[in-house]
């Protein structure tokens, strides 16, 4: 007969890994350590050992065994949703909806879940079949709407926001959303009116501050937008992206110190914040500092190689390593991205290039007709050049970027500071 697990030899145990652990920022943080040091020191000790089923899913199946209603697979499709089993989830809300084709509230719940599983089309199915069962429910059309922003359709994201907010025009989270789309749609006036209505209505609230701040710097309009980002942060010390926007916009104010404080308190609050080490990098290698490489790096570690995003992020990493004169690092970096970025997704035919699998002409003509691409592309290629001692070819395309190129790229700032200091005379050794 097996021995049955002597729970208080656990004690001992957890009690040593609560001492060597570090403080607990609260009881929650507490119990769950215990909970976990716990589950681990049982599976160590005793390998067969299974904890005994949740009571209330022993409550929940027995209901569906007795009497299976769709009020008792709702349920137990809600106990699997609360613990992220989805497809379980998902699969109860069906059984619940065929024995009642017409529960509205059903399809809400099972629209919601499928939204989590970024299943939009059948979430947006859901939110529709729920709509005409539930006219009231204003919460279906936000979330539907929420569906159709994720897939990328704004204005039928904004027709649904539209119809949430005549149904509940005082909810703050609506005003914010629509508030977001209208920035989308670079109506940056609207957008602002609906951030104003949301700070209204919950003024101790940083985000809308943040999101509006976001609006005021689309309109150019610095000052404003700091004084937001400002607000948001007061409001809420533990919330990054203020510090990560306020950030950005020191960095095209040219105020480079004050751009990489912020950007370092972002990331201590959030250190998976991908676009935060991407602008760390930029500030490091467009001020030549030490670290912008790896600051890159962070980029891809976190995000992998696949998007946009990931494309420039080794190709800045590159540059930074041979800006650095870190030839060796720099060819591992192109080394290690090989077969990796989306062969369709811009940049990465600029990594292609510096890798010697593309000519210069044939990517200045994947770029002709759009003034980002052919910012981005002539400001590597420049540097390229100079790197290589070509400094007329390298000039010319630095030209290009300072008299025609996109000044909201991150590239354009660099060719600027690349060119002037590809003009300073070299200083010559005294004698």
């Amino acid at each position: 007969m097996p021995r049955r697990p002597y729970f208080p030899r656990l004690f001992r145990l957890v009690a040593a890994f609560v001492l060597v652990a570090p403080s607990f920022a609260s009881a929650d943080d507490l119990a769950e350590t215990l909970r976990k040091a716990a589950a681990a020191a049982l599976k160590a000790r005793y390998p067969d050992y299974k904890p005994p089923p949740d009571p209330e899913l022993v409550k929940l199946d027995a209901a569906i065994r007795r009497k299976p209603s769709s009020d008792a697979y709702l349920r137990r499709g809600q106990y699997w949703w609360l613990k992220n089993e989805l497809d379980k989830s998902i699969a109860d809300f069906d059984a619940a909806l065929k024995l009642e084709p017409d529960y509205g509230f059903v399809y809400r719940c099972r629209g919601l879940v499928k939204l989590t599983a970024e299943r939009y089309d059948q979430a947006i199915a859901d939110f529709t079949a729920a709509i005409p069962l539930r006219p009231n429910d204003c919460y279906l059309h936000y979330k539907r709407g929420v569906a159709w922003r994720e897939k990328g359709n704004v204005d039928q994201a904004l027709a649904d926001f539209d119809a949430a907010i005549r149904m509940d025009p005082a909810n703050m989270v609506y005003l914010n959303d629509r508030g977001n789309i209208w920035r989308i749609k670079k109506d940056f006036n609207r957008s602002i009116k609906d951030f104003d209505a949301s700070i209204k209505l919950s003024p101790t609230y940083a985000l809308p501050y943040n999101n509006r701040g976001n609006s005021w710097a689309d309109k150019k309009e610095f000052d404003r937008a700091l004084a937001d980002y400002a607000a948001a942060i007061r409001l809420d010390p533990t919330y990054a992206a203020p510090l990560y926007n306020r950030a950005d916009l020191l960095r095209q104010k040219e105020d480079y110190d004050r751009s990489l404080a912020d950007t370092a308190a972002a990331l201590k609050l959030d250190p998976k914040l991908i676009q935060a080490h991407f602008l760390r990098g930029v500030l490091l290698l467009q001020t030549r500092r030490p670290g912008a490489a790896a600051g890159f790096q962070q980029v891809i570690d976190l995000g992998g190689y696949r998007g946009e995003r990931a494309a420039h992020a080794v190709l800045l990493a590159y540059q930074s390593a041979r800006l650095a004169g870190d030839v060796v690092a720099a060819q591992r970096i192109l080394t290690d991205s090989a077969g990796k970025l989306d062969k369709d997704v811009w940049p990465a035919p600029v990594v292609y290039f510096l890798r010697g699998d593309l000519s210069e002409s044939r990517l200045l003509s994947l770029a002709t007709g759009d003034i980002s691409r052919q910012t981005l592309a002539r400001c590597h290629l420049g540097i390229h050049h100079a790197l290589a001692g070509d400094t007329s070819k390298a000039g010319v395309h630095f030209t290009w970027v300072r008299e025609n190129g996109d000044p909201s790229l991150y590239e354009h700032p660099l060719a600027l500071a690349e060119q002037k200091r590809m003009a300073k005379p070299a200083v010559s050794a005294k004698p």
